[in-house]
């Protein structure tokens, strides 16, 4: 067997034993790291395992207990726990106060927005058709613009319509602020 063959194995072979040892190390190093703490406010659903989480930094719109009607809108800049306080930007809001929370849909606006150029479309082909066939008993119906109306309709209804999903407290919902700072949290 010549040299070289025998020096390529060892190599690799070395190789391969660096690329544990660094692994190792490195998984050490991570498990080491210090865990961050971590205050959430959470939105829990009865009957679902599933949570809606608000971290700091976050925007929320809400109506307070005793202002149903008044929508207001702040940065979410932290948590006191003890008080149980929501740190907005410009106020504190304790979260008991708190009546409800609504978010934005993204996929109504983008369903409106598919909806209007569907119905632009159909029009628009019916118009083609109509003029390149050649033939005298095609056109334009009245039925190509019902379909373009009622797509243009809908286009402007379904984003005003179902625009906010809301998380009312006084129902199924409930807010709660979670610590996850496992070993760095305060005793009893």
């Amino acid at each position: 067997m010549p040299y070289t063959r025998l020096f390529c194995k060892e190599v690799s072979g070395m190789r391969f034993r660096n690329t544990q040892v660094l692994l190792f190390v490195l998984m050490m190093l991570l498990l080491a790291a210090p865990v961050f703490a971590q205050q959430v406010m959470q939105i829990e659903t009865y009957g679902k395992p599933k949570t809606r989480k608000i971290y700091p930094g976050q925007t929320i719109q809400y109506c307070l207990k005793n202002q149903k009607k008044i929508w207001l809108t702040g940065m979410v800049e932290g948590y006191r726990m003890e008080e149980r306080l929501v740190i907005l930007a410009d106020r504190y809001v304790p979260m008991d106060s708190i009546a409800v929370l609504r978010y934005d849909r993204k996929w109504s606006k983008a369903l409106g927005g598919q909806m209007f150029w569907f119905g632009t479309a159909w029009s628009a082909f019916a118009a083609i058709g109509t003029l390149t066939d050649g033939d005298p008993e095609s056109n334009y119906r009245w039925s190509d613009a019902g379909v373009t109306g009622s797509f243009w309709l809908g286009s402007f209804l379904i984003p005003r319509l179902f625009r906010y999903r809301k998380y009312n407290m006084e129902g199924r919902h409930r807010l709660r602020m979670v610590d996850l700072q496992p070993f760095l949290s305060p005793g009893p």
